[in-house]
């Protein structure tokens, strides 16, 4: 069966690179990405990413190279006709004269949808604001499945998304540091949690960034999570096993204990003193007190710096010694206006960071060069 179609070649260019992330490597596949019947579409095992495209609503679906495709169009500018031959496509940028004709293969050569299962039972899990949604995903996401995720930790692995008494809580967790960020939903769901990969947490941060004045409908099957957003669905397999009890990890609050300390000034700070660490001595020092937060840090390798920020509250005489990464990461998160409050324990126990309802637990390091 043959078939044309006509598309901006903007708007291809823009479905392409949305479903970038779930193209299969080359292999049998090819770096395959399918059109057709209003769709653009790739696939890998655990992640999909759907497209919508009306241009191409009355044709059937045919496979071809992304690259080769992507490649094709990325100077074109106005129309880009599509042609299917037998086993190929032939690709024109009108008003250029440029013409490609693509290898293609039919679409029985494509996996079965997971999501396209009859017998699927799909429940809702949240909807929120894209860039709400971001927000959440973007304060988390350094922390879900990290260096130190691996071994005995796998089950940290992953992204949490916790939905208890109509709030949705996003939760990363490396072993060492857990990030959480929290809202409140708009729809009646029941209380829940699932697991999804990383990778997909990230196509859903790019979308949301993308879509920030639209909102995003989660859904989810016994084996999958569904994402829709505009003319965009992600579907993502769950990660099976028990996630850690992240509740638990959470100190309880130590009013008399804490600070409070201007973002953009503290990862100013936090920033400066990683300047000389080095794998071997990668811990900075804390210290509270005298109306200010001072940081040290020293390596063979690299030198000693110091510099210090105003803080509010807390003093403690103990030093903390915590990995800067885990503060840093945590703090590029939010507005560079924001005030976070600083829970430093006893030195030993987990130190926490809050803004509103965006929390870091970091763990201390035992020493400078833990």
């Amino acid at each position: 069966m043959s078939w044309s179609f006509t598309v901006d070649a903007t708007k291809l260019r823009e479905a392409l690179d949305t479903v970038r992330p779930a193209v299969t490597p080359a292999s049998d596949r090819g770096w395959l990405v399918r059109i057709g019947r209003g769709m653009v579409e790739a696939r890998r095992d655990d992640l999909s990413v759907v497209a919508r495209l009306p241009e191409c609503s009355g044709a059937a679906r045919v496979l071809l190279n992304h690259a080769r495709l992507t490649a094709a169009i990325r100077e074109a500018q106005g129309p880009v006709k599509l042609c299917q031959g037998m086993n190929t496509a032939t690709v024109t940028v009108e008003g250029t004269g440029g013409q490609w004709l693509l290898n293609a293969a039919h679409d029985d050569a494509w996996a079965a949808d997971p999501e396209d299962d009859p017998g699927a039972r799909y429940v809702p899990v949240c909807r929120l604001p894209a860039d709400q949604l971001a927000r959440c995903l973007s304060g988390t996401i350094d922390a879900a499945g990290g260096e130190d995720c691996d071994g005995a930790r796998a089950q940290l692995a992953g992204l949490r998304i916790d939905v208890l008494d109509g709030v949705v809580s996003f939760v990363g967790w490396d072993g060492r540091r857990l990030y959480v960020t929290a809202a409140e939903i708009d729809q009646a769901t029941d209380d829940g949690a699932l697991t999804i990969p990383v990778a997909a947490a990230r196509v859903m941060l790019a979308l949301a960034n993308r879509s920030s004045s639209t909102s995003v409908q989660m859904m989810r099957t016994e084996s999958a999570a569904i994402w829709t957003a505009g003319g965009v669905t992600v579907t993502a397999a769950l990660l099976a096993g028990k996630f850690a009890p992240w509740r638990k990890v959470i100190p309880l609050a130590r009013p008399a204990m804490q600070a409070t300390v201007g973002a953009a000034a503290l990862l100013q700070a936090v920033r400066q003193a990683e300047v000389v660490t080095s794998s071997d001595s990668r811990a900075v020092a804390f210290r509270f007190g005298g109306g200010r937060v001072s940081l040290s840090s020293r390596s063979a390798e690299y030198g000693s710096a110091a510099v210090a920020c105003p803080a509010a509250g807390a003093a403690l005489e103990a030093v903390l010694r915590l990995d800067p990464r885990h503060v840093r990461q945590w703090l590029a998160t939010l507005d560079g206006a924001a005030t976070v409050s600083v829970d430093p324990g006893d030195g030993i126990s987990p130190v926490m960071l809050r803004h509103e309802d965006a929390v870091a637990v970091v763990l201390p390091m035992e020493e400078v060069g833990a």
